[in-house]
């Protein structure tokens, strides 16, 4: 038989993306994530697409939390305490009585992703200038702990400075060996 090297033609394309919007709509997924295609996106229709499929994300999360993560976590800590050679400072006394305090978890997932950056931090900016959003909200949008990552932000605001004294105090001591006037004479 002779083989038609033209098929399966310009319909195949066309068919293809077809599918996978059926297989999109079905599941309740953006297209855009399903193919990851974003070729006839802009900005907007993009994030709008991310958006829908965070929540999509975000509904699988929490049941699989709900329905999964949370028992087992409840059922471990449950089985440390009462075997007390485990978490030997806790009393099965004060366990039962607030177990929602040593059974509390804090369930985080990785960050999604954007479209263009700069624009989605361009925009993160605009919203919490204009007070319509948080840095806290978009943290935990983020999977991260607020407090933590300002912890961090100051430590690393200290290191700055600290470097910068010890680059000042270096370069007047360079100066003041080699016989040149200090910084503050220069003005």
């Amino acid at each position: 038989k002779v083989i038609d090297p033209s098929r399966p033609g310009a319909s195949f394309a066309p068919f293809i993306e077809a599918g996978l919007r059926s297989i999109a709509s079905a599941a309740n997924y953006p297209y855009e994530l399903l193919a990851k295609n974003f070729f006839r996106t802009t900005f907007s229709s993009g994030k709008l697409a991310m958006l829908d499929g965070k929540r999509a994300f975000k509904m699988r999360q929490s049941i699989l939390i709900d329905m999964f993560c949370r028992p087992i976590w409840k059922a471990a800590i449950w089985n440390m305490v009462e075997l007390n050679n485990l978490i030997p400072s806790i009393d099965l006394y004060d366990y039962r009585q607030q177990a929602d305090v040593f059974e509390d978890a804090i369930w985080r997932s990785k960050p999604f992703g954007a479209i263009d950056e700069e624009k989605e931090f361009k925009a993160r900016r605009v919203a919490i200038e204009s007070e319509q959003s948080t840095r806290s909200r978009f943290a935990q949008e983020d999977g991260e702990d607020f407090f933590e990552e300002e912890s961090v932000r100051l430590e690393e605001k200290k290191a700055r400075l600290r470097t910068q004294i010890e680059v000042e105090a270096l370069d007047m001591k360079l100066r003041k060996e080699a016989g040149l006037p200090l910084r503050s004479e220069e003005s």
